[in-house]
């Protein structure tokens, strides 16, 4: 891959300046950058999806680009097909097989077209040699078995997945389609520790391209030989050997290094101006020195080093409404399925105020839909949700559907909500959002730009009931500290889905109720993960 000359830019902000690269066929390359910086935007530009204002980016001739996009949509895709179906549609075995036979029966009964034919039948038999014709099922078994992907759900329809789910056949599909390159947007966002660990074996020995954006360094680590910066600053790209560790380590020296070169600038800046001011208005040789100096001066300044900038984070302050009711929320015998598939059975729950609860389980036991359950977006079939008269639901939302869905500017969207635009101001500036960039569509917001959107909302709200599904996802890591932070601040009652358990741990986390049984129990980080590792249907719980 060669990236040429690439410039881009967003209505009035710039995202790539005079960028160039070349990547090698088999590299393993981290994409690193702070939110809004360019990295899911040139997953786009590879793919197509957006064209450069000017120059290019230049794939091999047999380049097969897989992508795996932070936000799947499976709109376009038949909802009643199966989970098995929709993965083994990533290698084109059976359209092929059926066009081979074709061809055999017209080889059998036609003399006037054979040249043609047999010709035909060779290009067909090569593809089907490309995708492994008679090894594919044996290859898709292990892309399954190494994402946990149960029976069960291969059997479900696309119609009937979570959006954990969602993530992780789509991710499937995409390693059994064979890509030469393969563009990994947050591939870990939904994955149980096992399938994490089998994943970074299978990519370890992918013999092919890699680009990686991931917010889980470990990951990233494990995996990439070279990383692929960022900048949003002065809108470049720069390749650097080595894993994400070893970057930090070159990274933190090129700001020392820069902030000395700074540091000596702006001194000798000063020490020509101070010799300009002593020179003024003098003749002869000082005049002509005084010219002399401010020419050096105006050189200094062209040739100016920009400095490295400290990536700013969000200033989150979620404030709970103080007057709360005891039981802020309680579930009686709730019962809710999709068509004739029973989703939750038999939830009965009572949260008391200030309670921290996790819900746990594995994708697809009925973790959001309990979360939309609550705040009224689905309806249960029986059972009764019944909320405290003082409760204030502040819900965010794992899949971002109102945010995703709209085309208002960043303004428009916060105007609606009815509060002052100093409120409005104020709170979008703590989380960077600030001047034209509130002129922004939401629309080319990236996932983290979204997501720090989504908790500017929420602390506009001033709930006493916080629900969170998968509140980290598409956050660097220094954000996710400062959401983490906050929340245990908070003074109101959550409730909480999370595949993170990094993240968990430090919302000193009460109880957890565990699906689909729907027990509650007291937090214990270990049986947590033995949650996720294991089918819960197996475990007792005492």
């Amino acid at each position: 891959m060669i990236i040429q000359n690439l410039n881009l830019s967003l209505g009035t902000q710039v995202i790539f300046k005079n960028c160039n690269l070349r990547l090698d066929d088999n590299c393993k390359v981290g994409l690193i950058g702070i939110n809004g910086a360019g990295k899911t935007t040139l997953f786009k530009l590879i793919t197509k999806q957006l064209s450069p204002d000017s120059g290019e980016i230049i794939l091999n001739k047999n380049s097969h680009i897989g992508y795996l996009s932070q936000t799947i949509d499976f709109n376009q895709i038949n909802p009643n097909i199966s989970v098995l179906e929709f993965i083994k549609s990533g290698r084109p075995i059976e359209q092929l097989e059926a066009t081979l036979h074709s061809i055999e029966e017209a080889l059998s009964q036609n003399d006037n077209n054979v040249d043609n034919l047999l010709r035909e039948y060779s290009k067909i038999s090569s593809l089907l040699d490309f995708w492994d014709r008679y090894e594919a099922d044996s290859i898709v078994e292990k892309i399954i078995k190494g994402l946990n992907i149960s029976e069960e759900l291969l059997n479900l329809k696309l119609s009937s997945l979570s959006g954990g789910e969602k993530s992780k056949i789509a991710f499937a599909k995409l390693l059994y389609s064979k890509p030469t390159t393969l563009l990994l947007d947050e591939p870990t966002n939904h994955l149980d520790k096992q399938s994490r660990e089998w994943c970074i074996e299978y990519l370890k020995s992918y013999k092919g391209q890699i680009l990686i954006i991931s917010h889980d360094y470990d990951f990233l680590d494990s995996i990439v030989d070279k990383i692929l910066y960022i900048d949003k600053q002065s809108h470049n790209i720069s390749l650097f050997n080595g894993n994400y560790t070893t970057f930090k380590k070159i990274y933190e020296e090129i700001k020392l290094s820069n902030s000395r070169l700074v540091k000596k600038q702006e001194n000798e800046e000063n020490k020509l101006i101070r010799i300009i001011n002593n020179l003024e208005g003098t003749s002869g040789k000082r005049k002509k020195m005084a010219f002399s100096k401010e020419k050096a001066l105006e050189i200094l300044r062209q040739n100016k080093v920009e400095r490295i900038e400290d990536s700013k984070v969000a200033n989150i302050r979620l404030i709970a409404d103080g007057d709360q009711n005891k039981t802020p929320l309680s579930i009686q015998n709730l019962y809710f399925s999709y068509g004739l598939t029973p989703l939750l059975r038999n939830i009965n729950l009572s949260i008391a105020s200030h309670e921290r609860i996790l819900i746990a389980g594995n994708n697809g036991v009925g973790k959001s839909t309990l979360l939309k359950l609550i705040v009224r977006e689905l309806k249960p079939q029986r059972g009764d949700i019944t909320l405290g008269t003082k409760t204030k639901i502040a819900y965010y939302d794992q899949e971002q559907y109102e945010i995703n869905h709209t085309n208002k500017t960043i303004l428009e969207y916060f105007q609606q909500i009815g509060h002052t635009q100093k409120e409005i101001r104020a709170v979008l500036s703590r989380y960077l959002f600030w001047g034209d960039q509130l002129d922004k569509r939401i629309s080319v917001l990236s996932p983290g730009e979204k997501c720090r959107l989504s908790f500017a909302k929420l602390s506009l709200q001033k709930s006493n009931l916080m629900i969170l599904d998968e509140p980290t996802n598409h956050l660097d890591f220094d954000t996710q500290n400062t959401i983490a932070n906050n929340l245990n601040e908070y003074n109101g009652t959550i409730i909480l889905v999370s595949h993170n358990p990094d993240f968990v741990e430090k919302l000193n986390i009460n109880k957890m109720l565990i699906l689909p049984n729907g027990k509650m129990i007291y937090y214990d980080r270990k049986l947590l993960e033995i949650i996720q590792k294991n089918n819960q249907n197996k475990l007792n719980y005492k």
